[in-house]
């Protein structure tokens, strides 16, 4: 099932989570989402989301971590993708649209001030419509045969193979697991 978004007032959220699961460790967030908005996205910020830093936004077009290493994907376009944010726990950030290159930065790693983790990211505190289809959260780091089996699952799963690249592995056939 997806899980539709109006754009009004609507979200989900877990409280304190990001704390307690990840921390200031490496992660890895997958997204299946499509929308209007190139802010469509998650949050993790402090309880009942008071915009307090750190805190870290995932969302289309960006990925902000603690408010000072930020990376931009531009190219967004309202289609559905899959969609790829990830820190390696020490100082690498990284994302990446559909099994695409990724575009990195260097930021150290750090806890958010607080574990509220929140979709669809609100912009201004402006709520963004879209549908979210799968969200896989990884606990450390990834390899990238796992990461591109991972990719494999969700282009298959969900009708994005076209959006592959025309060399990723699972191109043409699914990944025997995810």
């Amino acid at each position: 099932p997806t899980l539709v978004f109006d754009g009004i007032n609507d979200f989900m959220s877990g409280t304190d989570w990001w704390l307690t699961e990840i921390g200031s460790g490496a992660f890895s967030v997958f997204h299946v989402f499509e929308s209007s908005s190139d802010f469509f996205g998650i949050s993790v910020n402090s309880a009942g989301a008071t915009g307090d830093t750190p805190r870290h936004y995932f969302t289309a077009e960006f990925m902000s971590y603690n408010t000072q290493g930020t990376l931009g994907l531009s190219g967004y376009d309202n289609s559905a993708v899959f969609q790829e944010w990830s820190h390696d726990g020490v100082q690498t950030l990284q994302m990446r649209r559909n099994g695409g290159a990724a575009v990195s930065a260097t930021q150290a790693a750090i806890e958010p001030s607080g574990g509220f983790y929140a979709f669809p990211f609100k912009s201004g505190n402006v709520a963004q419509p879209g549908k979210s289809s799968e969200h896989v959260v990884v606990k450390g780091s990834i390899s990238a045969t796992d990461r591109q089996n991972l990719e494999g699952y969700l282009a298959h799963k969900w009708g994005l193979t076209a959006k592959l690249p025309a060399n990723h592995p699972y191109k043409t056939t699914p990944p025997a697991a995810p």
